[in-house]
């Protein structure tokens, strides 16, 4: 506003001049435009009012929230926006003002005005500060968006496609193994397993620790308890030895399966064979008879901790079912299951929902971040844009007479473009030096909360900048 108030300065002097000719001093002028700034501010309020009626369900489908905005309900927030309209008019009216009321009008009037052509470190300063903070939300906009797109990609070590969960299916109790048995034999089912966790979720911890040469290696691991067709549902890969299996009675009376990180943290070289002990409990322990390829069973804002595998015992059920459906008729198999549910279940609730899309919803508040910068950096571009067009026009108004000699000398459009853009690419050039650097640190912090991350590319940076550059161009 400042930019573009100034710019309009020529039009203006002349109105001054009469007014104070008149007998007008400086403090009516002032007020004058301080009261411009504050009905201006007035209208764009009432404009602003009923875009945000039309966008708040918008952003509360971005942003998660359900916030509501009634001004008839909400009484008390009529005077914060009259203090609101009362602030930013006068905060962003006040430098146009005293820039416009300090012509003299004799000078005005005589054609004079080059003396009153100040304050361009002001409005240039205004200029680096809006465009700094569109690159800033540009490159930090980039950098979601690839963080996101990591984590949505990355191999995790498992399969999550077409997998179905059916949650808290321990409401159907002793009739879990029976339920899957059924749920098996559908044609469209490949293969059914029962969790204690879903992957994702933060799961309870328990320490173990070995024995290697009386020496005693002590871990918090997280305990998952599994059936015999968890790795033929999800296709985990072994790293050596076996997972449990359904033909050997001896598996239910002690034995484990651990990843790969437990195996290192607890000085393990050849796991397989040897035992666990789990510290709480007394007696020899658990036989390791496999090593199971790491994978992410928590959320990617961790690191792979240790893991330990514990076969359900007949008498014991868990709250998840996964089951791997085929690509076709996906429908169908979903109502088939269903009604099995209910043969079993005594009327509770069928609850369910494909891996994939729980797996997203894990990073739903990284998905809004993003959508929300990219949101914001569409508004940072607006304005920024319609500052440096208003300091545009001021230069291009100020070098009027230039411009006409130089065209009149056979200057060309394009020569002309060249000359004014220079000064603009410097301001603009100004704020990628400073948002380059708030931008990474900005991103570099919000990158620590995952474990896994992408690289600070410096192609973004350079990108983002050269964005902001044909921007200013395109404005000037």
């Amino acid at each position: 506003y400042m930019n573009l108030s100034t710019a309009r300065y020529s039009g203006r002097a002349k109105e001054v001049g009469i007014r104070k000719t008149i007998g007008a001093n400086f403090k009516n002028l002032i007020i004058q435009f301080l009261s411009e700034s504050v009905i201006i501010t007035f209208i764009a309020v009432l404009f602003s009012i009923f875009i945000v009626y039309l966008l708040l369900p918008l952003f509360n489908d971005i942003s998660g929230k359900q916030l509501e905005f009634n001004i008839i309900t909400n009484i008390s927030i009529i005077p914060v926006i009259l203090l609101l309209i009362v602030f930013i008019g006068l905060v962003a009216g006040l430098y146009p003002a005293i820039f416009l009321s300090s012509f003299s009008p004799i000078k005005v009037l005589g054609g004079s005005l080059h003396e009153y052509i100040k304050g361009k470190r002001l409005r240039g300063i205004l200029v680096v500060l809006q465009f700094s903070i569109t690159t800033i939300l540009i490159i930090c906009t980039i950098f979601i968006y690839n963080q996101l797109n990591l984590l949505q990609n990355k191999k995790l070590g498992y399969e999550k496609e077409q997998i179905l969960l059916i949650n808290k299916c321990d409401d159907i109790g002793m009739h879990l193994n029976a339920f899957k048995e059924d749920v098996k034999k559908l044609p469209g089912v490949i293969n059914v397993t029962n969790t204690s966790m879903r992957f994702g979720e933060q799961i309870g911890n328990t320490v173990y620790e070995s024995k290697i040469k009386d020496k005693k290696h002590s871990i918090i691991a997280s305990v998952l308890l599994a059936d015999y067709n968890f790795i033929k549902t999800y296709n985990n890969k072994m790293k050596a030895g076996r997972f449990f299996d359904e033909t050997r009675i001896t598996d239910t009376l002690g034995a484990m399966v651990i990843n790969e990180t437990t195996a290192k943290e607890l000085g393990y070289k050849k796991p397989v064979g040897d035992r666990i002990y789990q510290t709480a409990l007394e007696g020899n322990g658990f036989e390791i008879i496999g090593v199971i390829d790491n994978f992410n069973f928590e959320s990617l804002h961790l690191a792979i901790k240790p893991l330990v595998i514990r076969l359900y015992k007949p008498n014991q059920f868990g709250r998840i079912v996964s089951v791997k459906i085929r690509g076709n008729n996906i429908n169908r198999t979903v109502n088939e299951i269903k009604k099995i549910w209910s043969s079993y279940a005594g009327g509770q609730y069928f609850e369910y929902e494909f891996f994939d899309e729980y797996y997203n919803n894990l990073y739903i508040s990284e998905e809004r971040t993003g959508k929300l910068f990219a949101s914001f950096s569409v508004i940072g571009i607006i304005i920024g844009c319609l500052g440096l067009i208003g300091l545009a026009a001021f230069t291009a108004e100020k070098r009027n007479k230039e411009i006409g000699i130089r065209k009149a000398l056979g200057a060309s459009t394009k020569s002309i473009f060249i000359l004014l853009s220079k000064e603009f690419i410097k301001y603009v050039l100004i704020s990628n030096v400073i948002a380059i650097p708030v931008s990474y640190l900005l991103i570099s912090q919000w990158l620590e909360n995952f474990a896994y991350k992408i690289n600070l590319d410096i192609l973004v940076f350079i990108g983002a900048s050269l964005l902001s550059i044909v921007i200013a161009l395109l404005s000037v």
